[in-house]
This record gives C-alpha cells, sequence and structure tokens, in this order.
C-alpha cells in the first residue's frame, strides 16, 4: 500500500518543489494551498502523514493540526515554516518535558 501524504503549502514553488520530492519517492500526495482546501481534502480521504506550513493565507498550520489532529488520529503530522523565529520557538517547545512535538 503506498502511503498517501497531505501537503499544505501556499507558496506555489515550495509546493511544487516538495510535490515533486515526494512524488519521486513513491508517495501518493494531495496538494493543497489553502486550510480551506486541505479541510476539503480530509473529507475525502484520511492521509498517513500531514505536512502543514504554519503560516498560510487563511489561517495557520498549528491551528488546523488542533482543529483536525482527532480527524487523522493515526497520521503523522509535521508542522514546518520557513519561518525562524517560528523554528526557534518550535525548539525551544520541544526541549519541554510537556511537549508533545517530534524531536
Amino acid at each position: 500500500m503506498t502511503t498517501h501524504i497531505l501537503l499544505i503549502e501556499d507558496d506555489n514553488d515550495q509546493r511544487a518543489e516538495i510535490l515533486e520530492y515526494m512524488l519521486r519517492r513513491r508517495y501518493r500526495v494531495t496538494a493543497c494551498a489553502s486550510i480551506l482546501e486541505a479541510a476539503e481534502a480530509l473529507d475525502g480521504a484520511i492521509p498517513d502523514a500531514v505536512v502543514v506550513d504554519i503560516q498560510l493565507p487563511d489561517g495557520d498550520g498549528v491551528s488546523f493540526y488542533a482543529d483536525n489532529v482527532g480527524r487523522a488520529p493515526a497520521a503523522r503530522w509535521i508542522l514546518m515554516s520557513g519561518n525562524h523565529d517560528l523554528v526557534r520557538l518550535a525548539n525551544e517547545l520541544k526541549a519541554t518535558p510537556t511537549c508533545r512535538l517530534a524531536r
């Protein structure tokens, strides 16, 4: 069975590059440019993994995760950002003992 990944990235070039990378590795990918598109995609099929940008034009990846993790409880969730401040904050959160972010 092929792993299904839901990719959410608003930057067209970034999304295309990540999509191409995943397809070369033979993943089945649903690529979305917004929270709205991603929510609709979750209605159609539950993915094995969700890769979501934190900053999106119609919301943020953290809220999308919090609102939808129950719809895909077995999925691996990867939140990403090109914003260095957000990456620093995520690293600080991972260092706390009660954090459940992937280490």
